[in-house]
């Protein structure tokens, strides 16, 4: 039951996402904070880093994701009970 849980959560997340990412492309007249607003100037985000150290984040953020989902099925059928 809970990694049942597990995958629908992760399934509505993306399916989620996905849509408000198609949204915000689709109906750029209905976005209320201008592009100029948010767009990085210099290749580095609101933090100060650069597109390296952005990628790195990424791909750290992706590795947590698959490593927690395994941990939690790994303890569902770990754990008796």
């Amino acid at each position: 039951e809970v990694a049942a849980l597990l995958w629908t959560k992760a399934a509505v997340t993306r399916l989620y996402n996905t849509y408000c990412e198609a949204v915000f492309f689709a109906f750029p007249e209905y976005r209320i904070q201008p592009p100029r607003e948010h767009a990085l100037k210099s290749k580095k985000d609101l933090c100060g880093r650069q597109a390296q150290e952005l990628e790195t984040l990424q791909t750290h953020d992706r590795v947590t994701i698959v490593s927690q989902f395994l941990l939690n099925i790994g303890l569902y059928y770990a754990l008796p009970g």
